[in-house]
């Protein structure tokens, strides 16, 4: 895939494979799971293979616990396979939007939603979720995907 990437840094006690197979089990979009390969983890396919997500520990935990306060356990990538000019593009946001909701109303723990990988654009500590007010990620469509109670504050920058 060559488009847009996000991830999920979460502190949960669950493990990635649990995690994976919560989203397969859970997510309307999912279509399917890559094939077992030692040396990636398995892949969930979605709806028109717009959006491609895949759970794993984490890398480097310590910059997320020097900088949010918590390390995290799992890592959930999302990885849309359009740039935002294809017509997939606002599905494949779409999905992966509902589908950071759901890992919101299901999981516990501190996360973090790091856009690009690097920009913090939600965080939730100690049950509060905070959108970051200074990231043009959050436009109007991106906020209407989202089913739970949020704040806004200036996040810290990676």
């Amino acid at each position: 895939m060559s488009g847009f990437t996000s991830t999920l840094e979460i502190a949960t006690p669950r493990d990635p494979a649990e995690v994976r197979e919560l989203l397969r089990k859970n997510l309307p979009f999912v279509t399917g799971m890559s094939e077992p390969d030692p040396n990636y983890p398995p892949t969930l396919f979605t709806t028109k293979d717009a959006l491609q997500i895949s759970v794993r520990g984490p890398i480097g935990p310590d910059l997320i616990e020097d900088t949010f306060g918590f390390r995290p356990t799992v890592t959930v990538e999302f990885e849309l396979a359009k740039n935002m000019d294809d017509p997939l593009y606002a599905e494949g946001m779409g999905n992966e939007l509902r589908g950071l909701d759901w890992i919101i109303r299901h999981l516990d723990g501190d996360m973090v939603f790091l856009v690009n990988n690097d920009a913090p654009a939600l965080l939730r500590k100690g049950g509060e979720i905070r959108l970051d007010r200074k990231d043009r990620f959050w436009g109007e469509f991106e906020l209407k995907q989202l089913t739970f109670p949020y704040d806004w504050e200036k996040l810290p920058e990676l």
